[in-house]
């Protein structure tokens, strides 16, 4: 179709491959968002940025999703610099309610057992 207009082939092939790249990137951070992994996440939005692309929705929904695993991470890390049992419990709850991977709340368990 574009060859009817007058596009050279090698610009029809580049606009393909960048098609793909930047569906490959969205398909990155989509996946690294079902996974609630942050440094799948901010390695997925950081290859956006690189990338030079355009906002998107979908971008502005995973960057408000990880400023919030951020949050409860933070609040995390908080809980066990305290040692304070009810707060430490309600901090896990929160991050194992929002489905973060256990690698992420592993020092938490830790001090809650000790």
């Amino acid at each position: 179709a574009c060859r009817d207009y007058g596009v050279p082939d090698m610009l029809w092939q580049e606009a393909l491959s960048l098609r793909d790249s930047i569906h490959e990137i969205l398909s990155k951070i989509q996946a690294a968002a079902d996974s609630r992994d942050i440094r799948l996440l901010s390695s997925a939005l950081l290859e956006f940025q690189r990338a030079g692309l355009p906002p998107s929705p979908e971008v502005d929904a995973a960057e408000a999703f990880k400023t919030k695993i951020e949050e409860m991470l933070a609040r995390l890390s908080v809980a066990v610099q305290l040692l304070d049992v009810r707060v430490l419990k309600a901090a896990i709850a929160e991050c194992e309610a929002a489905g973060l991977p256990e690698l992420d709340l592993a020092e938490a368990f830790l001090a809650k057992s000790g």
